[in-house]
């Protein structure tokens, strides 16, 4: 598919059922990758290992950014129903296969790795897809996708912990398996959308020789294929000589270091001060989910009536996610956990939803597929880190206040770094007297 056409898409039709399976994608990794908490407990108890080594396992798992380059490629080179379809099988595989493990390492391998390596291959495709699809109404699509993430969390967490309870971790394992293969049908509803291209475009595409004015055949002097692959690094260097967007990658960084950690942990810091029991606890996660829809509806809303900017929505949302960390306890026990958990959600929400719609903003069209994979790859690493860093503060402190302390800090950072952006967008505007500015939105 060409980005030039990128943003023209039909902004309906069919495109809504490419929502639908980018949402239940969502719900599916998201409600997989962050509502381990019942499996981290279980992990820790039935292998015996510290909170870094369990850490671990989702750290590798959350490779579903870092490797998300090969889902951008492969969807442009095969297409996206083929490579949902065929990661989504890898997830599955992946995950089917740890029930076998008899040690943590193996875990690491398969329900980290393998699975980790599918989930690569799942998100960057289906919220391309979508991207392409949509134009004016790409900020209420992106919403109602991200809005499957809150819906898998508030689902999810409560029945992996019924499922380990009454099967073990090793048949929860094996539900898991059965629940990823729906990633294969979500890719099936991703249905190829062919732009419009002149007689021209297609010529040059397929390599055949062009017409002057007069009809005349003008010959092709240069090698295609190899004119295409130099346009293709030079789209790639061409997004970091833009000041907004290398913004955003480091505060991409910041905010997954964060959120990994800030998620994985949440129920374990609860069960360790015994404010209920682990079905409890683990509803800490759904309460999470429900909230983040409201977040994620709430942020969708103010961006698609244009009451704030993507960028200025999302520094106050991840400011105000890390500011959540140093609040401390206001009321006893259950009651305060409940209460941080809604707040977690409603601004974790936020900053989701309007983290793709600050991306799409920052770049030209014929960039998206390029600076998605660049901002899963950024986002990968810090989430691949974040975990097992706030599990080494744990375990050399044996204090999650601390952790959570430095975790705060962090957000805090990620929306200070996109100050001087919107700073500098408004300086501009200001000298241009009302002219159009560079594309960094407020």
């Amino acid at each position: 598919m060409d980005d030039r056409h990128a943003f023209n898409g039909p902004d309906g039709g069919w495109g809504w059922m490419v929502t639908l399976a980018a949402a239940t994608c969502e719900a599916i990794i998201t409600s997989f990758a962050y509502g381990m908490g019942p499996f981290y407990i279980e992990f820790r108890r039935y292998f015996k290992t510290s909170a870094t080594m369990t850490s671990w396992i989702v750290s590798l798992q959350l490779t579903t950014f870092l490797l998300a380059f090969i889902g951008t490629y492969s969807a442009d080179k095969f297409g996206a129903r083929k490579t949902l379809i065929v990661f989504g099988s890898i997830a599955s595989i992946g995950t089917f296969i740890s029930q076998f493990a008899n040690n943590i390492y193996f875990l690491q391998g398969t329900l980290g790795f393998l699975t980790g390596l599918g989930f690569a291959g799942c998100l960057a495709p289906v919220h391309l897809t979508n991207a392409r699809y949509f134009s004016k109404r790409y900020p209420t699509a992106n919403m109602l996708a991200v809005i499957g993430a809150g819906i898998g969390m508030f689902i999810f967490p409560p029945i992996f912990q019924v499922c380990i309870s009454k099967y073990g971790w090793r048949g929860a394992v094996m539900i898991q398996s059965a629940v990823l293969a729906n990633l294969c049908v979500c890719g099936s509803l991703l249905r190829p959308l062919n732009p419009r291209k002149t007689e021209e475009d297609s010529r040059e595409l397929e390599g055949m020789p062009s017409k002057d004015n007069q009809g005349n055949v003008i010959p092709v002097e240069h090698d295609v294929d190899r004119t295409e692959k130099m346009s293709y690094c030079h789209e790639y260097i061409a997004l970091f000589h833009n000041f907004g967007f290398v913004s955003f990658l480091v505060s991409s960084l910041f905010f997954a270091v964060s959120y990994g950690g800030i998620f994985l942990h949440w129920q374990p810091r609860a069960s360790r001060q015994q404010v209920g029991s682990l079905q409890q606890t683990s509803f800490l996660m759904s309460i999470t989910g429900i909230s983040s829809i409201v977040g994620r509806l709430f942020s969708g809303g103010i961006v698609q009536f244009r009451i704030l900017s993507p960028l200025s929505t999302y520094i106050l949302s991840v400011m105000a996610f890390g500011i959540i960390c140093f609040i401390p306890q206001f009321v006893d026990g259950y009651l305060d956990y409940a209460i941080k958990s809604a707040l977690i959600g409603v601004f974790s929400g936020m900053t989701i939803t309007v983290f793709l719609v600050c991306c799409r903003a920052l770049v030209d069209p014929q960039q998206l597929s390029r600076s998605f994979a660049f901002v899963y790859v950024i986002s990968g690493v810090g989430q691949i880190f974040g975990p097992p860093i706030a599990g080494k503060i744990f375990d050399d402190t044996d204090d999650y206040t601390i952790t959570y302390f430095i975790l705060g800090t962090l957000c805090l950072v990620a929306g200070a770094v996109l100050l001087p952006v919107l700073i500098w967008n408004r300086i501009r505007r200001a000298r241009s007297l009302g002219s159009a500015t560079i594309p960094i939105p407020n």
